[in-house]
């Protein structure tokens, strides 16, 4: 993320992280040995610090990280439902990166739009055109 981050001058590389929001608990606590490799992931010796906080609350944590330490002018994290499992749980959470100030009202109209309710198709046939059904001949 630091190369990244640094790889230009001027406006940086946009990024997107998905931090694994659903699981983090279960994959930390599961890192019984080479506990480095969780204090490379997170950057320094503090990742404990992230067991048993609320998601929300880890992922404004990263967001904020974007910022301070990587110097970013804005950094917003989004939940990322599992749609199979009805919408309510959150998986991930996808933190956006940006320097360009037109970048978080994009990213919000575009996260509306993905998360925007489906039509159903026969529904829309139904209001559209009645009880009828057509066929292809």
């Amino acid at each position: 993320m630091q190369a990244l981050s640094a790889h230009k001058s001027g406006n940086k590389i946009e990024l997107f992280y998905f931090l694994a929001t659903g699981w983090l608990d279960r994959a930390i606590a599961a890192t019984t040995r080479n506990q480095d490799v969780l204090s490379k992931w997170w950057g320094n010796d503090d990742w404990r610090s992230l067991l048993g906080m609320r998601s929300f609350d880890r992922a404004q944590l990263l967001a904020s990280r974007f910022k301070s330490e990587f110097g970013y002018k804005h950094a917003h994290a989004w939940p990322i439902y599992d749609k199979e499992g009805g919408g309510r749980r959150i998986m991930y959470h996808m933190i956006h990166a940006s320097d360009h100030d037109e970048a978080p009202k994009l990213m919000s109209w575009a996260y509306r739009k993905a998360n925007e309710p489906k039509e159903d198709l026969g529904e829309l046939q139904q209001e559209l055109f009645g009880s009828a059904s057509f066929h292809k001949r």
